[in-house]
């Protein structure tokens, strides 16, 4: 029995590259589809690692990816810009960098596996935040006993994505010798974030915070535990 070959073909104007053939067979194939991404936002800057999931997305051998943020602007335009993109050979998932935006904005994301000739059409949505600039927290002073209270940290306009189970707060210490402490956001009340205050040893602390898990924006200060 001849086996299935893949082909390029073209049928009724269409070119489809996901089809095998045999003297008596044609097979077709599902194509690649893109269900999630993650972290599913990331700072204007740009520069976010995302990790894109689907259906298809191997791309055969030695594929030539590229991944496209389709913007849809204000005044009815549309706006595409591209990056490249791997294969995570652990996840199989597609890895690729943001590229910087001007604006706080929402993009579909989709991917090609044929240097950009033709992509998927999920479309799925990736939303870009301006860092927030912290103005402070409070307690700023941090006696040894307040572990497990709670921390109120603001911003300047609140944080744009406090829903977010990426969000995550960092205490760091200029003296080499303590570790930073990394804890979840539990909440925000009004547009200020709240933590728990984590076991701290006696230093200065300054306190900033990631939204998206990966990037950390400027600090807020902080004070001695």
């Amino acid at each position: 029995e001849d086996a299935l070959v893949p082909v390029l073909c073209e049928v009724k104007g269409q070119v489809f590259t996901q089809v095998a053939i045999s003297h008596d067979r044609v097979m077709a194939f599902a194509p690649a589809r893109v269900t999630g991404v993650s972290p599913n936002c990331g700072p204007t800057t740009g520069g976010t690692v995302i990790s894109i999931s689907g259906e298809g997305l191997n791309g055969g051998e030695n594929p030539t990816i590229k991944v496209r943020f389709t913007f849809d602007l204000s005044d009815g335009m549309v706006e595409s810009r591209t990056g490249r993109g791997s294969i995570d050979p652990v996840t199989g998932c597609v890895i690729c960098r943001t590229p910087p935006v001007d604006l706080a904005m929402s993009c579909g994301l989709d991917v090609s596996f044929d240097n950009g000739v033709t992509f998927t059409s999920s479309g799925i949505p990736y939303d870009y935040y301006v860092e927030p600039s912290l103005t402070g927290c409070s307690p700023s002073i941090i006696p040894a006993d307040t572990a497990g209270q709670k921390m109120a940290i603001t911003c300047d306009g609140g944080f744009p994505y406090p829903s977010s189970s990426l969000v995550k707060v960092l205490f760091t210490s200029k003296a080499a010798e303590e570790e930073e402490v990394t804890v979840e956001a539990m909440s925000t009340e009004d547009g200020i974030l709240i933590c728990e205050i984590p076991p701290l040893s006696v230093a200065d602390r300054t306190v900033v915070v990631t939204l998206n898990g990966q990037q950390y924006g400027d600090d807020g200060g902080g004070g001695g535990a």
